[in-house]
């Protein structure tokens, strides 16, 4: 620690990269916080944060709205608790919880009080929280009371008791089990009390998210302040995004999407968030209209649906960022969305890149430095990106290049020249035109419904399920998710391995919901291709017939 009580290894990013990309333009001297700071200061009356209208139906607590001023006072107010229990500066915090205002009230409280925050993905159980805070040092875990039927609150408490250097187990909202000290309750007790002081900078370390190479085990991914406003810059660039405008937005702030694609920009332009937990596309598009939504960022598959159900709604064009968080579908298939203004596409959470959408198709990604907005002529570069062996290769003020210290610690893979190995499939538009699209499936592993998925590391699971002989993983085309993840079973001696089986086995094992598939088949035997590996496409021609 430094004489002010700063974690010296806050800053894991090179001053010679930082002096770069500040003389770029890229990154300055604001924190996420300071943005948030400066709307209350400049704009304290307007609206800044709304919740979903059926918050209560899927999660605990009413909904809220906040202007600014009240949303400034509230992350104070849970930044003192923060000081009152003593958590240190620099302490890595998990925290597992939906897309509410209270969310993200605790996420800037954390980050004003100096904390580190690690988004814990929400399909996560037991068996990937333990592992995930472990490999990270985590001292401090909150967990929402639920989502949907998920007992978020409890998985953490659970995966709390198994760490030896855990010291605080926090929750909010609603019902929360025993063992979990409520925020808002300490909060009643308390009253509001004081931050803590704590002396951040915009290159310090704000979060760790999680990405999923083809290895297979997940690979933590810091971030500073700097980076994420980075990644906020070109969305809110291309968008267009405004003081007041009203953004609808359905990705909880986990990752890539729901961070650098739409939290950033919010907080870049003073927009005003409106927060939503998709259950249907009527549900949606009633939000929207009732709320006079002027953007919506959606997945790709839901944009021409929910296009089709505004069209027959009275009001003012509703412009929408398409993201592709599966790859671009094999033929570029026809994405005839009225309202699809602009492509998203994700690549593996280390990057995105924004495109106005010039066709029905969606938008290739240009391959070299790209810079945004993508009109401007000394806009800064914001990623640059090859192709290397077939797969996406990525550098750049948003991409994190430096991987979090700890022998036990999956590193970010690199090339010799700093460029990060993606494990993201991709193929070239055409020769010469320098354009490429992402692709959702390689041999070693695809993406579903927005979680990546390794194959190899599922058969090794659906294996030990005690009826199974022999399991393996296979991905079947879903037009809403992208992409369901499929398991063969053939079946032990004596055994017949039903679906209701290996659901329970899985439960037990307390394996995360994205790893659970939406159908099983039974094989006499997993087919194999002539090297050995498993023929995950024969599977899934398989599957069509059940």
């Amino acid at each position: 620690m430094t004489d002010d009580g700063r974690s010296q290894d806050m800053i894991l990013v090179s001053k010679s990269r930082i002096a770069t990309f500040s003389a770029s333009g890229a990154w300055g001297r604001v924190t996420l916080d300071g943005l948030l700071r400066k709307n209350a200061k400049s704009r304290p009356d307007a609206l800044a944060l709304a919740d979903a209208p059926d918050r209560e139906e899927w999660t605990g607590g009413a909904p809220r709205q906040l202007t600014f001023a009240e949303l400034d006072a509230e992350i104070d107010a849970v930044a003192g608790l923060f000081g009152a229990l003593g958590v240190d500066v620099g302490t890595v915090t998990g925290l597992q919880a939906p897309n509410t205002t209270d969310t993200l009230i605790t996420f800037f409280a954390a980050l004003r009080a100096g904390l580190i925050v690690t988004p814990l993905p929400l399909t996560w159980r037991e068996t990937d929280l333990i592992a995930g805070l472990d490999i990270l040092g985590a001292k401090a875990v909150i967990g929402a009371d639920r989502l949907e039927s998920q007992r978020l609150a409890e998985y953490c408490r659970n995966a709390a008791t198994k760490l030896f250097g855990m010291r605080y187990v926090l929750g909010l909202s609603g019902d929360l089990p025993d063992g979990i000290v409520s925020l808002a309750g300490l909060r009643a007790e308390t009253g509001d009390l004081p931050p803590p002081e704590a002396a951040v900078t915009a290159d310090y370390v704000a979060t760790v998210t999680w990405a999923t190479p083809l290895g297979g085990d997940p690979v933590p991914l810091p971030r500073s302040h700097n980076q994420w406003i980075a990644a906020g810059l070109m969305h809110m660039l291309e968008a267009r995004f405004e003081p007041g405008m009203p953004i609808l937005n359905p990705y909880a702030p986990t990752g890539l999407v729901g961070l650098g694609a739409a939290i950033a920009p919010w907080l870049l332009s003073g927009a005003e968030m409106h927060l939503h937990h998709f259950r249907g596309l009527d549900a949606m598009a009633e939000h929207a209209a009732s709320a006079g939504i002027r953007h919506i960022i959606a997945p790709a598959s839901l944009v021409d649906p929910l296009a089709t159900r505004l069209d027959s709604r009275d009001g003012d064009a509703v412009r929408m960022t398409a993201v592709w968080s599966n790859g671009h579908p094999k033929n570029n298939g026809p994405l005839v969305a009225k309202r699809g203004d602009l492509d998203l596409s994700n690549i593996g959470d280390y990057a995105y890149v924004v495109a106005p959408r010039a066709e029905a198709t969606p938008s290739a990604l240009p391959l070299g430095m790209l810079s945004t907005p993508s009109a401007g002529k000394a806009a800064p570069v914001l990623v640059e990106s090859r192709i290397v062996d077939g797969h996406f290769a990525l550098a750049g003020p948003m991409v994190p290049d430096v991987s979090w210290p700890g022998n036990r610690v999956s590193p970010i893979p690199l090339t010799d020249d700093a460029y990060v190995l993606t494990g993201v499939p991709a193929e070239e538009y055409d020769e010469g035109a320098n354009l490429a699209h992402p692709r959702a499936y390689s041999g070693s592993r695809f993406f579903a419904g927005g979680a990546t998925i390794v194959p190899h590391a599922l058969d090794l699971v659906y294996s030990e399920c005690p009826e199974v002989d022999e399991g393996a993983a296979f991905f079947i085309d879903d037009p809403v998710l992208g992409a369901r993840i499929g398991a063969a079973l053939a079946a032990a001696e004596g055994e017949t391995p039903t679906a209701e089986a290996l659901r329970i086995f899985l439960e037990e094992m307390r394996v995360a919901i994205d790893k659970h598939p939406a159908k099983v088949i039974l094989v006499d035997q997993v087919p194999r291709e002539v090297d050995g590996t498993v023929d995950r496409e024969e599977l899934a021609e398989l599957a069509k017939g059940f």
